[in-house]
C-alpha cells in the first residue's frame, strides 16, 4: 500500500516510483491462504472463485455466474465475520486479506488458477 501511495525514491536520480500488484501467481492452497479463505478443500465453501457449496461444486459441469465470488460478496462476508465472534469463517472467508487494502488489486476480479 505504501508503494501505491508514496512510492520509493531512487537514490541516484531522486525520482519517485510508484507501483501496485496486478497479479499473483500461487498454487491453490497458497491462494486461499493469501486471500483469507479456508485452507481445507474438504470445507463446505472452499472455492476461491465461486460460492458454491462442496456438494454442488462436485456436480457442476458449467459455470454458474450467479455463484461467482465478487468483491462485494467478499466484503459482505468479511463484515459478517467481524460481527460473529465465534464463527471460524463465513462462506469460506476466515479473515480479510491485507491485499484488499490495495487500490487496484481485487482478487475476485483476478481469479488465478493453479499455474503449477
Amino acid at each position: 500500500q505504501i508503494l501505491e501511495t508514496h512510492g520509493i525514491v531512487h537514490q541516484s536520480t531522486g525520482e519517485c516510483y510508484k507501483g501496485t500488484v496486478v497479479a499473483i501467481s500461487h498454487d491453490n492452497l497458497g491462494g486461499n491462504q493469501l486471500y483469507g479463505l479456508v485452507e481445507s478443500f474438504s470445507a463446505n465453501h472452499y472455492c476461491r472463485v465461486c460460492l458454491s457449496d462442496k456438494v454442488t461444486a462436485q456436480k457442476m459441469t458449467v459455470q454458474n455466474d450467479n455463484l461467482l465470488r465478487t468483491t462485494e460478496s467478499y466484503e459482505k462476508h468479511c463484515n459478517e465475520l467481524a460481527q460473529l465472534n465465534n464463527s471460524p469463517h463465513v462462506y469460506g472467508v476466515k479473515f480479510k486479506s491485507a491485499l484488499c487494502d490495495l487500490q487496484y488489486f481485487k482478487f475476485c476480479d483476478n481469479p488465478t488458477a493453479d499455474t503449477m
